[in-house]
C-alpha cells in the first residue's frame, strides 16, 4: 500500500506532542486517519514498542482532548512490510468545537484541516461551531414520567458486567445531578412509551398479512425480543451444489442486527410514532423516524461520516457492546452483501429512514443477473462458472446458485459435470 498525505490522511514519523493537533483537526472538519510509523514522503519506518504507543495515545485522547473522543477513535497495530505501524481513526466530531485541554476554546487549541495540513481555527469559525453544535438533545431533556423503574435495563447491564448504580446513571445521562430522570433514562426504563412493530406478509405486497407482533418496555428489552422474533422469520435455506450443501439465511445475520440497531439509535424520540419493521417474502424494510441528522446527505453517511441525534443513546449501546463506533455499520450492511448480486436499498426523507435488505433466497430477487447470464450464452454459446463470476462480480457459490436455479427453471443444461463444465440454453 501506498502512503500519501491528504486532507483526510496524515503520516507521522514517531509519536510526539502534535498528535493532539491532528485528532482535533480531524474531529472538527471530516473525520481522518493518522500513520505513525510513515516519514512524510510515505516511507515506511514503523515503531518500536507499539503497545506502548498505543497506550500513550489512549492517555493523550483521554486527558488532553475536550470534549470526549473516546467513541470516534480507534486505535490499532498493523503489519506492513514486516514493521509495525499505528493507525488511529478519527470520526467526523458529533459534538464540536474539540479543541486542545491545555489551550483552551480558542484558536491556539481549536484545529481543522485544510488540505494536507493542520490549521488553527479562526474565533469566527470557532463560534460557528459552538452555535451549529449546540443543538437542542431530547435524550437530555427531563421527562415528564414521574415514577420509572429500570428492572430489565439493570439485569442487562449486569449480564455485561457493567455497574448500574446511580453514578453511573448520572454519568451516562439517565439522570441529572440533581436526581431527576432525562428522557434517556425514560427510553431505557421499564416504562419507555416507545414500540416497535412487525408485520409479516405472505408475498411481495402488503395486501395479506401473515402475522403481525408489537415489542415495547425498554429498549434493552425491545432489542432482546426483536433479536428473538428475528430467528424465527429469517429462515436458513439449504442447497445441494455438487457434494456440498450450502446453508443460507434469507438476510445475513450481521445486515438485519446491524439494520435494526442502527434504526434504534437514531430516530428523532421527539416524535412518540413507532419504528416499524415490514417483512415481505422479498425483503424486509425498517423504517425509524426522524430522517437524516444534521444536514447530512446519503453520500456523507455511507462514507462513514455519522452525526447521531441522540449521542447518549450511542454511548450506551457502544458501552453494552451492540454497536462499534459510529459511521460503520450502513458500511458493513453493504459488506455483508458482497457476496450477493443484489444490495441493500436505503431511502431517506425529510421524516424517516429506511433500510431495505433483499432475501438472498428469493431467486426473483435476481433477474437482471439472471437475464445477464442468459444473453451471454446466446451471445457466445455458452458460459463456465468462472465466466458467470466475471460477468456479474460474484463469487463462486453464488455463481453456482443461480447457474443452478436456472437449470431447475429449464432454461439451460449443463453439458460435462467437471471443473471445465459449461452451460448451454436448453434445447
Amino acid at each position: 500500500m501506498k502512503y500519501i498525505e491528504s486532507d483526510i490522511i496524515e503520516l507521522k514519523e514517531v509519536l510526539t506532542e502534535d498528535l493532539k493537533k491532528e485528532i482535533v483537526a480531524f474531529a472538527n472538519t471530516n473525520g481522518g486517519t493518522i500513520y505513525i510509523g510513515i516519514k512524510d514522503d510515505g516511507t515506511i519506518v514503523g515503531v518500536d514498542n507499539p503497545i506502548k504507543i498505543m497506550e500513550s495515545i489512549s492517555s493523550m485522547i483521554h486527558d488532553s482532548i475536550s470534549p470526549d473522543l473516546t467513541m470516534l477513535i480507534s486505535v490499532t497495530q498493523i503489519a506492513e512490510d514486516d514493521l509495525d505501524i499505528i493507525c488511529i481513526k478519527v470520526g467526523k466530531g458529533i459534538n464540536k468545537p474539540y479543541y486542545i485541554v491545555a489551550k483552551g476554546l480558542k484558536p491556539s487549541g481549536v484545529y481543522i484541516r485544510s488540505g494536507v495540513t493542520s490549521i488553527p481555527s479562526s474565533e469566527t469559525a470557532i463560534r460557528k461551531m459552538i452555535v451549529e453544535h449546540n443543538v437542542y438533545l431530547f435524550e437530555s431533556e427531563l421527562t415528564m414520567q414521574p415514577d420509572i423503574t429500570f428492572e430489565y435495563a439493570s439485569k442487562y447491564f449486569l449480564k455485561k458486567s457493567i455497574n448500574f448504580n446511580q453514578e453511573n446513571q448520572q454519568t451516562l445521562g439517565l439522570i441529572t445531578k440533581d436526581g431527576c430522570y432525562t428522557n434517556l433514562g425514560l427510553i431505557l426504563s421499564d416504562q419507555s412509551p416507545y414500540v416497535v412493530k412487525i408485520a409479516v406478509y405472505q408475498d411481495e405486497t402488503s395486501l395479506q398479512f401473515k402475522t403481525r407482533k408489537e415489542f415495547q418496555g425498554s429498549i434493552l428489552k425491545i432489542v432482546d425480543d426483536v433479536f428473538d422474533y428475528f430467528d424465527i422469520i429469517n429462515q436458513k435455506n439449504s442447497k445441494i451444489i455438487g457434494y456440498e450443501r450450502i446453508d443460507q439465511y434469507d438476510y445475513p445475520q450481521y445486515a438485519l442486527r446491524e439494520a435494526f440497531l442502527n434504526a434504534l439509535v437514531h430516530r428523532d424520540y421527539s416524535y412518540l410514532g413507532p419504528t416499524t419493521i415490514d417483512a415481505y417474502s422479498n425483503r424486509i424494510e425498517i423504517i425509524s423516524l426522524g430522517g437524516i441528522a444534521s444536514g447530512l446527505n446519503l453520500e456523507d453517511i455511507l462514507r462513514g461520516i455519522s452525526e447521531t441525534r441522540n449521542p447518549k443513546l450511542a454511548n450506551v449501546f457502544y458501552r453494552l457492546s451492540l454497536i462499534e463506533a459510529y459511521g460503520t455499520g450502513l458500511k458493513r450492511i453493504y459488506d455483508s452483501y458482497s457476496n450477493y448480486p443484489i444490495k441493500p436499498k436505503i431511502t431517506p426523507t425529510s421524516n424517516t429512514f429506511t433500510v431495505t435488505l433483499y432475501n438472498t433466497n428469493d431467486i426473483k430477487s435476481f433477474p437482471t443477473e439472471k437475464q445477464k447470464i442468459l444473453d451471454y450464452i446466446k451471445n457466445y454459446g455458452s458460459i463456465t462458472r468462472a465466466e458467470v463470476e466475471q460477468l456479474i462480480s460474484v463469487k463462486k457459490t453464488t455463481a453456482l446458485i443461480l447457474l443452478n436455479e436456472l437449470i431447475e427453471d429449464n432454461l439451460i443444461e449443463l453439458t460435462d459435470d467437471t471443473k471445465r463444465a459449461r452451460y448451454f440454453i436448453k434445447r
